[in-house]
């Protein structure tokens, strides 16, 4: 089997330690499946990936049928994970689960994490306006650190730049160092500060400058083919998302 490495408020931010015990897999599709439950994505939107510990996580595309697991991620967030996502400590997960699993084809996209049945983090973008998309990332405490924010947030500009959306924008807490460091030194984006937050803004068309400069492609984490697969050619704060 080939193998090879890729290199809120992002889910970053917060533990820093690597997964106590991770689930050991063999890559397969039967890891893409997350509970059984039928998907609409196809088999080519969906891959496995080596994080920069080792450790081997899936991502596909969010379903409407992850809404109850989507809950459940958000709730074991740390609070302080959850507070520089959601800029509130105390969110409605219910509500944050819905919203995240009512996914289209344009304009409200998601992205997941999963290792084994578990999610361990995502993305989303949802469309402003035709060429502006906002963007959020969160990322499971035990995960932070291991490059699966960029990775996501890769991945889901990449799609956007294909479904002609633009810019990506974000508003980030101001001391959410780890998550301005991640749009700062893998995309390029500019931030203008306030009083509390930053204004996050950058084309994303700079996935491919991640890509390069970490290896979201191949160079500093790894890709693998699962069998049955064929080879595929942060927290933020989130306005649309609810608090």
């Amino acid at each position: 089997m080939s193998r090879q490495v890729i290199g809120g408020r992002d889910g970053t931010p917060g533990g820093r330690d690597a997964p106590s015990a991770p689930v050991t897999l063999e890559p397969s599709l039967a890891m893409l499946q997350i509970d059984g439950s039928p998907r609409r994505a196809h088999e080519a939107e969906r891959e496995i990936v080596e994080l920069r510990n080792g450790h081997v996580v899936g991502l596909l595309p969010v379903d409407a049928v992850d809404q109850e697991r989507l809950g459940e991620f958000f709730s074991r967030l740390s609070d302080r994970s959850r507070f520089l996502r959601f800029f509130n400590g105390a969110p409605n997960t219910d509500a944050a689960a819905a919203w995240a699993a009512s996914v289209n084809e344009t304009d409200n996209v998601g992205l997941l994490a999963v290792d084994g049945k578990r999610i361990v983090g995502h993305a989303a973008y949802v469309r402003m306006n035709a060429l502006e998309a906002e963007v959020a990332v969160e990322v499971a405490d035990d995960y932070q650190h291991l490059g699966l924010a960029t990775l996501l947030l890769t991945r889901l500009a990449k799609t956007a730049s294909q479904r002609h959306v633009a810019w990506f924008v974000a508003d980030v807490l101001s001391e959410n160092l780890d998550m301005l460091a991640v749009f700062r030194d893998g995309f390029d984006a500019t931030q203008t500060f306030d009083a509390h937050d930053a204004k996050i803004r950058f084309p994303t068309s700079a996935w491919s400058i991640a890509a390069r400069r970490f290896g979201a492609n191949g160079e500093s984490h790894r890709r693998v083919e699962p069998a049955g697969l064929e080879p595929a050619t942060s927290c933020l704060q989130s306005r649309r998302s609810p608090s």
